[in-house]
């Protein structure tokens, strides 16, 4: 599986805003649950930046906190963790969207189904 021929996806920010404000739309409605799950990343982010994250839950300041943690929390980590587990990540077929709706993705997910056949 770690061998496998890898797809990155590549969208805008803005798109990725978006989809990550709907996939997880119920930390919009219990800000509470937010900043508890955010004071969590105190040893990997420090005091002043989780501070900061929790005051833009509290604040409902939901595009800025989400573009914040995709670019000093999930990308980074999520570079580390597909570096090291997917040897053909550098072999990767690109898919570049201007949206992330579900209609776009669920398309995409049957021309790659339709082309492994």
């Amino acid at each position: 599986m770690r061998a496998s021929s890898c797809v990155r996806i590549e969208a805008p920010q803005s798109a990725r805003v978006a989809l990550l404000m709907d996939d997880y739309a119920h930390f919009l409605h219990n800000p509470t649950l937010l900043a508890e799950r955010l004071s969590l990343l105190v040893e990997m982010h420090g005091r002043v930046v989780t501070s900061r994250w929790c005051d833009m839950t509290r604040q409902g300041e939901w595009g800025p906190l989400v573009e914040e943690l995709l670019t000093q929390h999930y990308d980074p980590a999520y570079q580390r963790s597909s570096g090291a587990s997917f040897t053909q990540l550098n072999n990767a077929k690109v898919l570049r969207f201007d949206s992330l709706d579900g209609e776009t993705l669920r398309k995409a997910a049957e021309d790659l189904i339709s082309n492994e056949r």
